[in-house]
């Protein structure tokens, strides 16, 4: 498993792998995650958040065309690439401070789990050697940090 960790500013989070390059980012809205973006390089991704209390996730490239979805009611992810792959979530540990993102075959993909410091939290992220979908893995991230801010 390959080891990540974030950096946050005021309105981003920064995910970095373990030689301290930058995998990507992602960009918070001021307003109610009205302008919540993901960032892999140049490439910008459009964040929405559909759904009763906005407890869902889409994310769209710069075309248009939906990339990810997730469904909390089932707990899975769906990511609408070349052919659609399909990720489930579970939450672990005392007070759900880890989130768990595995394939079709149950093979552990992700692992994310968090560290309060006084005036931020650290997020950590496992990573799997062979597993490479950054816009998944920002998603994911995405998702966990709106779960834990929500409450």
């Amino acid at each position: 498993m390959k080891l990540f960790k974030t950096k946050e500013s005021g309105n981003s989070c920064q995910l970095f792998n373990e030689k301290e390059e930058l995998v990507g980012e992602l960009l918070f809205g001021f307003i109610a995650a009205l302008n919540d973006r993901i960032k892999i390089g140049e490439e910008v991704y459009k964040i929405k958040y559909p759904g009763f209390l906005l407890n869902g996730i889409n994310v769209f490239d710069q075309s248009g065309k939906l990339v990810v979805r997730t469904d909390s009611s089932k707990n899975r992810i769906f990511y609408y690439g070349n052919h659609t792959e399909v990720y489930t979530y579970q939450y672990k540990g005392w007070l759900s401070k880890q989130l768990n993102l595995y394939n079709s075959n149950d093979k552990l993909l992700v692992s994310l789990r968090y560290r309060q410091t006084f005036f931020k939290m650290i997020y950590n992220a496992e990573i799997d050697e062979d597993f490479n979908n950054t816009i998944g893995i920002l998603t994911f991230l995405n998702f966990y940090t709106r779960a834990l801010s929500s409450g």
